[in-house]
């Protein structure tokens, strides 16, 4: 391999890390062909990209990324593969089936989510640790619960760590980097600096607190694995600023979902940007949609926001357990099969009537790819005589980013042109197709 050929492997590398909040470096040696054909079998089953690297061009590729992995360096030795998947858990549970015969892979260390993790005698810790979309999925189903259960669940922490937490306490500072009205609440857990019981620090996941405009919510607790001694450690903070929000847009008034919004959007590291127009009616386009993903990031921002956003989904989503719920979180049924003209007149119909109203939709109306935009959106804001609202959901920096605000015009092509404009260079969960594939 020549020095071209090593810098493109490390770039490569090095894009892998970054694109990926999760990854394990394991020793994958010692395996004949049959064992190591089924486990390429069994990763790619259960979606685990399996690559077998050098260790000086992984070195290297770690030392190009925008993370924090020196931690890992020194497991850089002897045979080395490296395992991406987007569940955290999801290599410790592969590694541990799959060497009740074999006895590897060896797990020489880990990074999920910002840490890292360093020795084979964290396997069963983070066999343990729940995926981000178990989290989010946990908190998303405390919607359907009563509000004193959803209160109970997110005030359990300090019961789920008895005898390890000493001290809870709340003090407010002023974040001096940024505007002066921004107030952050910083929660600070005081602890005993013994070892920890891994699956206790596990279910503490986070904790949130509110102000009028900002929330921090954090991880309560870290576990720094070295040499097999844990210990609790001091978590970044995370602060989340609420954009503001005009008189005329219409709101929910439900306290509890703007706490589990802000929940979320912390928990995922999103953030807002841009400012939301004064506006009660309108139709808001949120691009690109790429994963059902946006879904979630989506209604975490809506109820961050405390907006009263209606959306149209199909209406096979609206039967049966699902249907209480998608209904209040602003769904309304549509058939597609139906005439494309029905949807447009009942819709403007719907504005018409309405106080307020806010309609969220999606351009591409649907994950899969598309060569161009679906131009429902605009018959309908030009019907009901409502402007249109961009919203971007960017993967890159994790932000949910308000945009222009159109008028619409009979020229379509000159309208979608401001659109593409506004969202070129965004970055959608699993690409981008169509108008936004540059």
């Amino acid at each position: 391999m020549n020095k071209e050929e090593k810098n493109q492997v490390v770039e490569a590398l090095a894009d892998q890390l970054n694109n990926n909040n999760n990854f394990y470096i394991a020793d994958t040696s010692e395996l004949n062909a049959e064992d190591t054909s089924a486990l390429r079998r069994l990763c790619f089953k259960r979606e685990v990209t399996l690559t077998v690297v050098k260790n000086t061009l992984l070195k290297k590729a770690m030392v190009k990324t925008e993370k924090d992995l020196e931690g890992l360096y020194d497991i850089l030795k002897g045979p080395t593969s490296i395992m991406f998947a987007e569940a955290g858990n999801a290599p410790a549970k592969l590694i541990k089936e799959f060497r009740k015969t074999t006895g590897r892979p060896i797990l020489k260390g880990a990074y999920i989510e910002e840490m890292t993790y360093v020795g084979d005698d964290q396997l069963d810790f983070l066999v343990a640790i729940k995926s981000k979309n178990e989290l989010v999925g946990d908190i998303i189903g405390l919607l359907q619960s009563p509000v004193s259960n959803v209160m109970s669940a997110l005030q359990s922490g300090g019961n789920i760590l008895s005898g390890v937490v000493k001290t809870l306490s709340e003090k407010e500072k002023v974040d001096r980097s940024g505007p002066p009205h921004h107030r952050t609440r910083w929660l600070e857990v005081v602890a005993e600096t013994s070892e920890v019981d891994p699956t206790q620090v596990d279910q503490l996941e986070f904790r949130c607190r509110t102000t009028a405009d900002s929330v921090v919510v954090r991880r309560s607790w870290g576990v720094l694995a070295q040499g097999g001694c844990r210990r609790p450690i001091m978590p970044t903070m995370v602060r989340l600023s609420i954009p503001d929000i005009g008189p005329m847009v219409p709101r929910r008034g439900w306290p509890v979902g703007r706490a589990l919004g802000r929940c979320i959007m912390s928990l995922t590291r999103w953030s807002f940007d841009g400012e939301i127009p004064n506006l009660g009616k309108g139709v808001m386009i949120v691009a690109p949609h790429t994963s059902n993903w946006d879904f979630i990031v989506g209604v975490a921002a809506m109820l961050t926001l405390d907006l009263d956003l209606r959306f149209l989904g199909k209406h096979t989503l609206f039967s049966g357990p699902l249907g209480p719920l998608m209904r209040g979180l602003g769904g309304i049924p549509i058939d597609r099969n139906s005439p494309g003209g029905g949807v447009v007149d009942d819709m403007t119909e719907r504005f018409r009537t309405a106080d307020q109203l806010i309609l969220g939709l999606s351009p591409e109306g649907t994950r899969g790819a598309v060569e161009r935009w679906k131009t429902g959106f605009h018959r309908i804001a030009l019907a009901a005589g409502v402007p249109i609202m961009a919203v971007a959901l960017d993967y890159g920096p994790r932000q949910v980013r308000f945009g222009p605000m159109v008028e619409p015009s009979g020229d379509i092509d000159s309208d979608l042109a401001i659109f593409y404009e506004f969202f070129a260079g965004t970055r959608g969960k699993r690409g981008n197709s169509g108008p936004l594939a540059s």
